[in-house]
């Protein structure tokens, strides 16, 4: 058996992921930091495999690269699994499982999920190639900024495109021609998120502050309710219909080995704040069905989307996983599918899935996404925000690059054909 412990690097905001990669007898050999012990192996794999096993091995050797798993970083500890198996003399890649967060080296790092289907279990590249190829937007993307530090907290609000200009502290409304208005200044750093009280004031999550301010008529920001109590800093808001504010933190970025410290806080209208949901892997981006009845979630450490039921006091009950895939700001349509920034076949990209985890729609991105957001006239323009975050370095380099050098961060609009549904981006 093969055993190979790697890291890898994928995308903004999601720290390093592990795999203990098994190859299925005849095959037996070890990888670890800087040595392969090859133990036997009997069978000739394709070319294609050993375009796998080359980039492995420069994986376990600690040298960057792009392989079949895309950028590789150095070699580390172990969690996670995946197998190759020979059938029918062709070597094929098995599903590998959840990839788990352990602590990296030296700031902030990120990491995602793999999958893939053999048999039935998971996606295989082509399998999610053909799922995916069936696109649903009618457009192509459209840029409207190329001049933003970190987008982030992308909404829809009386006809415009919201979002946090992270690096910048402000809060940006942008109209369909491009045209911009800077609503306020933020007393924060990183991160802010904005959503809206049903009748109409700005909420803004200070989250290394662990505050909630509210916008008042005169364009003061002022404390909304204590949320002091709560068990960690702050990062994301979604306001459901019934006028429930829920925001999560907890956001560690090197956790102890199986440890999910995020949380999902509830504040009633009548200020009343609970802590509904704990054990979150790094808590992100927040919807609520058009309903009120279920809460999505990314837990973008656990690399997948974990749904609620929202029962009538606002408690969250029921928690499941609604999909495994790479999440960061997500919005939902009117077919109950999310959007969310991804990667797909080692490329940045805003993906559309199901209920379930299939994928149903893909637009490639030049760049990593941070968060998207489905509103416009029709309710059919998708935005979407991006920044040159660079998946072979750690979080503080990139976070100094993006925050001190050039501006790179670009909103992109493109029309789908299934409308906005549920909130934030409520029509």
């Amino acid at each position: 058996m093969i055993t190979i412990r790697s890291r890898r690097f994928l995308g903004k905001g999601h720290r390093t992921r592990y795999a203990n990669l098994r190859l299925g007898r005849p095959w037996r050999a070890r990888v670890s930091v800087g040595w392969i012990v090859l133990q036997s192996f009997s069978c000739r794999f394709s070319a294609l495999v050993d375009s796998v096993l080359r980039a492995l091995q420069r994986f376990a050797l600690g040298i960057d690269g792009v392989g079949a798993f895309g950028a590789l970083g150095r070699v580390d500890t172990v969690a996670g699994l995946a197998r190759i198996d020979r059938a029918g003399g062709v070597c094929r890649v098995g599903r590998i499982g959840a990839l788990r967060g352990v602590r990296g080296l030296g700031g902030w790092t990120i990491g995602a999920r793999f999958l893939s289907r053999v048999h039935g279990h998971g996606y295989t590249p082509s399998s999610r190639r053909h799922s995916a190829e069936k696109m649903s937007f009618m457009t192509e993307p459209r840029l409207l900024a190329n001049d933003l530090v970190i987008g982030e907290s992308a909404r829809w609000h009386d006809g415009r495109l919201w979002l946090s200009n992270w690096g910048a502290a402000e809060i940006l409304a942008f109209d369909l021609d491009g045209h911009r208005e800077v609503i306020t200044q933020v007393p924060s750093t990183i991160p802010f998120s904005i959503d809206w009280l049903p009748d109409g004031r700005l909420l803004v999550v200070a989250g290394q502050e662990q505050r909630l301010l509210r916008q008042e008529a005169d364009g003061s920001l002022v404390d909304h309710v204590d949320l002091s109590g709560l068990p960690g800093n702050l990062n994301e808001i979604v306001v459901d219909g019934r006028g429930t504010i829920y925001v999560n933190g907890g956001n560690d970025f090197y956790p102890d080995e199986g440890v999910a410290p995020g949380f999902i806080a509830a504040i009633a209208p009548d200020g009343v704040v609970r802590q509904v949901a704990d054990e979150l892997a790094f808590p992100n981006g927040m919807a609520v069905t058009e309903d009120n009845s279920t809460l999505i979630i990314a837990e973008s450490f656990a690399s997948k989307l974990t749904a609620f039921d929202i029962a009538e006091d606002g408690s969250l009950e029921n928690r499941r996983t609604f999909a495994e895939v790479l999440a960061d700001g997500i919005c939902m349509d009117a077919e109950g599918a999310v959007w969310t920034p991804s990667w797909y076949e080692n490329g940045p990209c805003c993906l559309r899935v199901a209920n379930g985890g299939e994928v149903l729609d893909r637009i490639p991105l030049g760049q990593a996404g941070f968060a998207c957001a489905l509103g416009g006239p029709d309710g059919r323009t998708l935005a979407m925000l991006s920044a040159d975050w660079h998946m072979n370095e750690d979080f503080n380099d990139n976070l100094k690059r993006l925050t001190t050098g050039s501006r790179t961060g670009q909103l992109h609009t493109v029309t789908v054909t299934v409308p906005s549904a549920g909130w934030p981006n409520h029509r």
